[in-house]
Formats: structure tokens, sequence, C-alpha cells
């Protein structure tokens, strides 16, 4: 497995996801901030640049750091190269809420790894476009408040802050500000924090320089190809064999975005997608075995409870798991466990006969 070509694309999608950028003459006035942010999203994919970016990413399990040499052009698109470290070894891309993540991994769990996990090609979601947006605008201006905070120089330039902050302070949301380069409108630093207040992700430019060419595209794939092989069975549209649950309740501020299916290690999967325009909740269910049915009701006699399993994603994040009528439901997002677990519980929840003892 090629790991720099992994990381590459992984380090492409997550900067061109976080570059929203502001269209300002000098610094705007507060009422006309989310004007400017709606107005940005049609200048960030028309800017060329060059320059050294440190992105940083903090989770429970620790930190990521990267320092890195980005050129986006119309000829090239985004091309990468590390300053600091000059190799990493041992990254493993995971598909978490329809975002690219990183766990650090020994090399001698790569290939029980690869045979246990199916990795889908990243080539053809990029030409799909299948990844949505991680920012709804017409969410985000309906369930957020934009304001303007002190001004910082960042890569030498003058740039204006807005904080992005949800209305409701007593639910716990994450939020994020925006240092926007006062003359071109281009982000230039950008830090998230998530909904219990800690940081959990940064970037900034120390050095660069700007261009206006308009690029050919967003993503750059040339030469880039995935290392795991599928059969044809793989890429065929996943028969439905169930009903999926639906919610009765969500967290304030949430809508349902989309909803698909895919097939993985536990058979057909749903995967519905929720969102307030900024932060994510994912709901994934799966049809239950005879003898994971057998199991899970052994199990909460055993614990003579039915309150959500816990386990942990790489990176930390809590998935909270209820099987309920031969389904078996995940959730997760950046929200508090009791709106998760809560969300869970409203469920309208059918029958599904189980699958065949495996």
């Amino acid at each position: 497995m090629n790991n720099k070509k992994l990381a590459f694309v992984f380090l492409s999608y997550c900067f061109l996801l976080f570059s929203i950028t502001v269209t300002m003459d000098g610094v705007a006035a507060e009422r006309d901030l989310t004007g400017c942010f709606q107005n940005s999203l049609r200048v960030s994919t028309q800017m060329s640049y060059s320059g050294i970016l440190y992105y940083q990413r903090i989770t429970t399990d620790g930190e990521w750091k990267v320092k890195l040499k980005l050129d986006h052009s119309k000829a090239h698109g985004v091309r990468i190269e590390f300053v600091t470290p000059e190799r990493i070894k041992g990254l493993v891309i995971l598909r978490n809420q329809d975002a690219l993540w990183i766990k650090r991994i020994e090399q001698n769990e790569l290939e029980r790894y690869y045979r246990e996990t199916r990795i889908i090609p990243l080539r053809s979601f990029f030409q799909q476009g299948e990844w949505p947006e991680l920012v709804d605008l017409e969410l985000l201006k309906k369930n957020y408040s934009f304001t303007q905070e002190k001004a910082e120089v960042v890569a030498g330039r003058k740039t204006t802050q807005i904080s992005v902050k949800n209305k409701v302070a007593r639910h716990p949301r994450p939020r994020a500000n925006f240092w926007i380069d006062n003359e071109s409108g281009f982000l230039l630093k950008y830090k998230r924090f998530e909904h219990d207040g800690k940081l959990g992700e940064v970037f900034f430019f120390t050095e660069i320089k700007l261009g206006n060419d308009m690029p050919a595209s967003r993503f750059s794939t040339e030469g880039l190809e995935c290392d795991t092989k599928f059969n044809e069975e793989d890429q065929q549209p996943p028969k439905i064999d169930f009903k999926p649950a639906t919610t009765e309740w969500l967290p304030r501020g949430f809508e349902k975005r989309h909803e698909k299916f895919f097939k993985g290690r536990h058979g057909v999967t749903s995967h519905t997608l929720f969102s307030d325009g900024l932060a994510r909740f994912s709901i994934f269910q799966s049809k239950l075995s005879e003898k994971e049915m057998e199991e899970s009701k052994a199990e909460q006699a055993k614990q003579k409870t039915n309150a959500p399993i816990v386990k942990r994603w790489p990176g930390g994040q809590e998935v909270f798991f209820r099987d309920v009528n031969g389904l078996r439901i995940g959730a997760v997002g950046d929200l508090p466990a009791d709106s998760i677990m809560h969300t869970l519980a409203k469920l309208a929840v059918p029958n599904c006969e189980p699958s065949p003892k495996k």
C-alpha cells in the first residue's frame, strides 16, 4: 500500500473542504457577514495559490501534525509536498460520516486491516461528487450567528476574523473561527472547536502567494490509484433487504441531508446524515443475523439493560449502538452523548426478519 499517495489524497480533500473564503472590501460590517460568507462559496474555487500550510488535528488519542507545501493552479489542480515530517508511515484512510479521517497503525496490522475492511476507491468518489459539503450554508445561516472578532496578521497579510457560533448557547454545538484576507477574500487561518469547547482542528498559512486564475477542478487525481482490489460484486449497487428505522425526534436545528446504502462487513448498511449547518450527526443501520440476534439478547439479559452500547472509533469518537427489532443501529456525531442517545431512543423501528445464521 502506497501510504504517501493515500495521505496525499486525504490532505488534499481535508484542505479543500475547509477552504471556504469570503470576499470582502476592506473590513466588512457585522450586518453583512452572512452575505460575505455566502459569496465566498462562489469565490473559493476560483483562487490559485502557492504556500506553506500548518495542519493539526486533535483527538482523544493524541495529536496529528503536518506542515505542507501547497500549490493550487489551473494546470495541475492541487499538489502537496510534505515539509515535516518528510515521510508518513502507517496511515490508514477511514470513512466516518462520509469524511476522511486518519489513524496511525502498526505495520504488522496493515494487512489484517485491509483484509477485514472494505475501502471504496477514492477516485470514483471524487468523480461522482458524492462527498457532502462540510458546511451547509442555508442551515448555517438559520442556526448560527456570525460575529466579527479582533483582526490579526496571518502570513504577512491583514485579515478579518469571523466567528461562527450556535444561536442558542444552551445547546452544545461546534464553533469555528475563520481568518479572511482583506484584499483577496482567501481563507488564511481556520480553527474548529468541538461541542465541549475543546480545540479539534486548526490550519494556517505561514506564507502564501495568491493568484486569480480559474483551476480546472477542485481535485487533482492524476496518477492516483487505489491499491485495494475489488471484484465486480463489490461494485454493484447493494440489494436492500430491510426497511430502516426513521427518526421521530432530532436535536434542535438538525435536518436530514441524505440517505444512502452501501455494502460493508455486516452486509447492506444504510447511512443517514443529518446537519444543522456546521455540526453533523449520522445513523447507521444494518440487518442482524439470527446468530447476532441471539448473542444480542443474551448480552442484554446479562447486563439487565437495553441501554446503548458505547464503542470508540479511531480518533476516539464515541459511537452508540442499539439492537432493536432485528436491526443494529449505530449513531455518531458532533453532539453530547445524551442528545445522541435520546435520538436513538425516539426512533420508529420496524420489525425486521433476521438474516440466516452466519
